[in-house]
């Protein structure tokens, strides 16, 4: 698989709930990584290295980016769940450029695939039906199919009056800066813990699936933040009757629809990796609550 990316066939880009970038080690191999395996975890911890070198002269930013994160942090989580450092993030050289490792760029290549496939592509001068209070919208299909899709919008102006469709490329953009990012901020939690190196690689690839679900194919009646729907809804009050925009949703399309900078990327992906946390908890708790092997079963389901 390397970091080939997958292509998907015609078929598998208009079934977005059943792709599935790669295929989980089978229950005996979690325990002994194959050498495939061991070395695309080492390249992923070797890409996943910035340097901590210009930390200290961005400081005041950082208080900034944890203050926003803050916000959005869950004040029921467990307290001694070990939590991303934003400042491992301070040294990220160029952040829409890094390479990301194996896993990631699976994810990445089906991020891609979708975003780009025919089911996405909107009506030339679509009529964009806006949600009232987020940069969202239900636009025409191209192929003239009934039925909407679901877009992001974005602002054209820094009043943030005026909104418009942005091109496909934009969001594979602001898709991969996200990943490189996530795979960071994970990458640096599962060190701390002193996972298993078979561990964090199922655990990594599952919380990158989760990601990728929350964004294309949330639970039901939860719409996506990209995708289509089968009826020609024609306002939101309409489709809102039997349909919702989750939280999650919501703050990924706030941050599709922003400028992309170093502070939003890092306030998103702090707030999806302690969300799946939040779901997860025995993974990311410290050496000294774990007195038992971790149970990898439901990797599987």
């Amino acid at each position: 698989m390397g970091g080939n990316k997958r292509k998907c066939g015609p078929e598998e880009t208009h079934r977005f709930s059943n792709l599935s970038p790669s295929r989980l080690p089978r229950q005996h191999d979690t325990q002994a990584p194959s050498t495939s395996n061991k070395r695309q975890f080492t390249r992923l911890q070797q890409e996943a290295a910035p340097s901590r070198s210009n930390s200290l002269s961005t400081q005041p930013a950082d208080n900034a980016i944890e203050s926003g994160v803050g916000e959005l942090r869950n004040k029921k989580a467990n307290p001694n769940l070990v939590r991303p450092d934003i400042l491992y993030l301070s040294g990220i050289p160029n952040h829409s450029r890094c390479l990301l490792g194996d896993v990631s760029k699976r994810w990445f290549s089906l991020f891609e695939s979708i975003v780009n496939s025919k089911e996405l592509k909107s009506a030339p001068r679509p009529a964009n039906i806006v949600h009232p209070d987020l940069p969202f919208a239900m636009v025409q299909p191209a192929d003239g199919r009934e039925g909407r899709v679901l877009r992001v919008m974005r602002y054209e102006d820094a009043a943030k009056r005026k909104l418009a469709l942005p091109r496909p490329q934009n969001c594979v953009s602001f898709g991969r800066r996200l990943i490189v990012y996530l795979n960071h901020l994970h990458l640096e939690v599962m060190e701390r813990l002193g996972l298993p190196e078979s561990t964090q690689i199922l655990l990594h690839d599952d919380f990158l699936k989760w990601v990728h679900g929350e964004i294309f194919h949330p639970s039901d009646h939860v719409l996506p933040v990209l995708g289509t729907i089968d009826k020609p809804y024609q306002s939101w009050e309409e489709i809102l009757e039997s349909n919702k925009i989750g939280k999650n949703q919501e703050e990924i399309i706030k941050y599709f629809s922003g400028d992309g900078k170093h502070e939003e990327i890092t306030k998103i992906s702090v707030y999806l990796l302690e969300t799946y946390q939040d779901h997860h908890e025995n993974f990311y708790l410290p050496s000294s609550y774990l007195g038992k092997e971790h149970d990898l079963s439901f990797f599987h389901h």
